[in-house]
């Protein structure tokens, strides 16, 4: 019996040249699908090395040449411990704590940094992600539980976790073959460790502050056969170096601007971008001051209202806080973003509010490389970012850029080094 949808479409120009179409496909038709080389997993948990947790100090790790590196997961232990007089004074350790507690993280080979990460880079990363993605770091982002009320010596406790993913950990072709290349090491940079807030007071300040924070490093690693890593080494390291595509991040100075006894609505911070290499994205984010006296959502992102980006005299773009909302682009033509206003998405600094600018689309899969514009020959770069300073308030305006770059690996020493980036 002759189907009736079928017969239809013999009668169909349009149908007829697609099925003529050398672009056509039967996908019943059985066929393997791509199959990668079995491999080993392990995962190993290592301390620092080197170095102490304290306000402007670092640790470094050691990082085993066990295999190819996946994935860094970096944890911390923090108990700030304090001295009040007040007997109904209670504290917390504020949302975002992580953020105050790194200044940077460090990605060394052979003590040469090939990477590093700000704080603000990683909130920045944040906001690429989709939301099954961010929805395990921002369960680590929340306050910690308040102090006992009483006169005397008490104590908050955080323990938090989480991913530290380098922009070479984000292609399965670029992570570093560690048991090849020369001896590497993650350093982190520690900012301020002592972040507290009053939740609860009659006033009184508290006293000799302090902190102790014990930290880890879990690390994913992946080991083929002796046959397919000879295939390996084989197929990357035949010419003298492997050049590989990559990204790293570029931090731009930061502008701060302090209001005075009242709020200033819709002020404008200006940066003149200095960076001279090829930029995916550009993120700019707005934070505030902490301390004692801030309040738990001291690290809670400003809401930027808009972004204007100008070069050699002319507008590039200018763009409001709700057209802000759809510039993560994907190849559907629809925007990947807004899950996170959500009323039952948990996101405890407003990562939201980063005002991303990108210049290619978003991509599930992070091996395809999109756009970039070339900083080095556009003169006068310049851009405008807008929001409203509360009144003695002092905001710091962040510009991070993505940026592509050629990481080159020698194949007889295993010496790594940015060769290329623009």
């Amino acid at each position: 019996m002759a189907n009736i949808i079928l017969s239809s479409a013999e009668n169909s120009s349009l149908l007829q040249t697609l099925n003529q179409s050398e672009s056509k496909v039967i996908p019943s038709i059985y066929s393997t699908k791509e199959i990668y080389a079995p491999s080993a997993t392990s995962w190993y948990t290592i301390t620092a090395k080197t170095g102490t947790v304290a306000n402007g100090q670092s640790e470094s790790w050691d990082l085993p040449k066990y295999g190819i590196l996946q994935q860094m997961v970096f944890s911390y232990d923090k108990t700030v411990s304090f001295t009040t007089t007040d007997a109904n004074f209670t504290a917390q350790i504020p949302k975002g704590d992580f953020f105050n507690l790194i200044d940077r993280v460090e990605f060394l080979s052979s003590s040469r940094i090939l990477c590093t990460l700000y704080a603000e880079d990683i909130i920045a990363q944040l906001k690429d992600l989709s939301t099954d993605e961010y929805s395990t770091v921002s369960n680590f982002l929340g306050e910690s539980a308040d102090s006992t009320a009483a006169i005397g010596a008490q104590s908050c406790n955080f323990k938090g976790t989480i991913p530290i993913v380098f922009p070479f950990f984000q292609s399965k072709n670029t992570c570093p073959n560690l048991s090849f290349s020369e001896p590497c090491q993650l350093r982190v940079v520690y900012r301020d460790i002592s972040g507290l807030y009053k939740s609860s007071s009659l006033g009184t300040t508290p006293t000799t502050i302090t902190s102790t924070v014990t930290t880890k490093l879990m690390l994913r690693y992946k080991m083929y056969s002796e046959a397919d890593t000879a295939q390996l080494l084989a197929s990357n390291y035949e010419e003298e170096q492997l050049n590989m595509l990559t990204s790293r991040n570029y931090r731009e100075n930061p502008v701060s601007f302090t209001a005075g006894g009242s709020q200033v609505d819709d002020h404008k911070f200006t940066m003149e971008l200095k960076n001279v290499d090829v930029s995916q994205n550009f993120y700019f984010l707005v934070r505030g001051p902490t301390g004692v006296d801030e309040g738990e959502n001291q690290n809670e992102l400003v809401e930027i209202s808009r972004v204007r980006l100008t070069a050699s005299g002319q507008e590039l773009c200018d763009l409001t806080k709700e057209q802000l909302l759809y510039m993560k682009v994907s190849e559907s033509g629809w925007p990947v973003n807004s899950s996170y206003l959500a009323s039952d998405m948990n996101d405890p600094v407003s990562i939201n509010r980063v005002a991303k600018i990108q210049t290619g689309l978003w991509t599930w899969d992070k091996d395809v490389w999109t756009n970039g514009w070339s900083m080095r020959e556009m003169n006068n770069i310049v851009a405008e970012v807008y929001c409203t300073v509360p009144a003695n308030k002092k905001l710091t305006c962040y510009c991070q850029e993505l940026t592509s770059c050629i990481l080159s690996q020698s194949s007889n020493t295993g010496r790594n080094a940015i060769s290329l980036a623009n």
